[in-house]
């Protein structure tokens, strides 16, 4: 069996769109403009908080990137540096030295009104088991895909509630409770 090559280009002066067998994208694709950035708490805390506003850094570790324009955070306030659908990750790292059972919860807000109204996005949660001494860990993680059609009012915070003596883990050694934004398209 022989090979046939077609040229499909041939008489063809503008761009040809990848739908149709070219090679330059053309609208409808994110011509591999994303945005994706990961941050860390750089310190522990005790207790429940909302928002979780301090002791944060973007990502800094050995290898560590980024693509595309950076989140920013204000007083816990997130804000989106370009509108399209975006994945928003709270990894919780927590741990608790009570030996009963505790309930440690991740939660994800958003306002459509920058703040004025913030509404439960996602909420996950960790058991820990009750235990007979020393600190026990967990972890969880809440993931929410946001439309972002607004960066002046659309927005996210991130809060953690303890059951009970539950602490957030945070160092500046290693990323253990972690937030990551990934732009996935255009809304």
């Amino acid at each position: 069996m022989s090979l046939v090559k077609l040229n499909i280009a041939r008489g063809i002066t503008n761009t040809l769109p990848v739908a149709n067998g070219g090679t330059a994208l053309t609208s409808g694709f994110n011509n591999g403009g994303g945005n994706a950035q990961m941050w860390y708490l750089t310190s522990g805390f005790t207790g429940d908080t909302d928002p979780i506003s301090s002791n944060i850094s973007a990502a800094n570790k050995t290898l560590s990137g980024s693509l595309g324009s950076a989140m920013t955070v204000s007083s816990g306030i997130w804000t989106f540096p370009s509108t399209g659908i975006w994945k928003v990750d709270f990894n919780l790292m927590t741990n608790t030295s009570n030996t009963a059972i505790r309930w440690q919860s991740a939660w994800i807000y958003t306002t459509s009104d920058n703040g004025s109204n913030w509404y439960t996005h996602v909420e996950c949660g960790a058991g820990i088991p009750a235990h007979s001494s020393g600190a026990i860990s967990a972890n969880a993680r809440s993931t929410a895909i946001i439309d972002v059609t607004d960066t002046s009012n659309h927005k996210v915070k991130f809060a953690f509630d303890g059951d009970g003596t539950g602490s957030v883990i945070g160092a500046t050694s290693q990323m253990q409770t972690t937030f990551m934004f990934t732009r996935m398209g255009d809304t």
